[in-house]
């Protein structure tokens, strides 16, 4: 199955939330010498145009990191986050930013198993179960009570209904 992606809107960002970004200078590094990894830059290494353009996932703490780390992307590291955002609605406007969108993967990564057409269990009982047209999900208990009827369009907003209705 071919993974879908879409474009997010800045709105949900937060915390924890995970996203793609495609440009160099988001790269961990590994210094040849030490094996330490870091976001220093590329100076000693030759980029290659695939390494240009490579999708790399990210989550809001990371970019901050590597502004923390980062000599002349920032300017003045480890000071000021407005560059995190800048760079974040800068990648939304370009579409150098995207989210993989919620898939089986992603659902039984969260301890459900498949029970056939768009549902799912977890080894509790709760049920899962997906529209066939998109990511309307409709969870509930193992005694039938709804849980959650809504859309959830990513892993990330699923792992956080999951842990407010106390599934994980």
């Amino acid at each position: 199955m071919e993974k879908k992606y879409y474009t997010p809107d800045i709105t949900e960002f937060h915390v924890g939330f995970e996203y793609e970004i495609k440009d160099w200078w988001t790269m961990k590094g590994t210094d040849a010498g030490t094996g330490i990894s870091d976001y220093s830059g590329f100076t000693e290494r030759t980029l290659t145009k695939e390494m240009l353009w490579e999708w790399r996932t990210r989550t809001k703490e990371e970019l901050i990191e590597l502004q923390k780390t980062s000599e002349g992307c920032v300017g003045n590291p480890g000071v000021d986050y407005r560059h995190e955002w800048e760079r974040i609605t800068t990648g939304i406007k370009d579409g150098s930013i995207r989210v993989k969108c919620l898939d089986q993967e992603d659902i039984e990564n969260a301890g459900f198993i498949s029970t056939g057409l768009n549902g799912w269990e977890n080894k509790i009982g709760n049920c899962l179960m997906v529209h066939p047209d998109g990511n309307i999900i409709l969870l509930k208990s193992r005694t039938g009570t709804c849980l959650f009827d809504g859309e959830i369009k990513n892993k990330t907003e699923l792992n956080i209904i999951l842990k407010k209705v106390s599934i994980i």
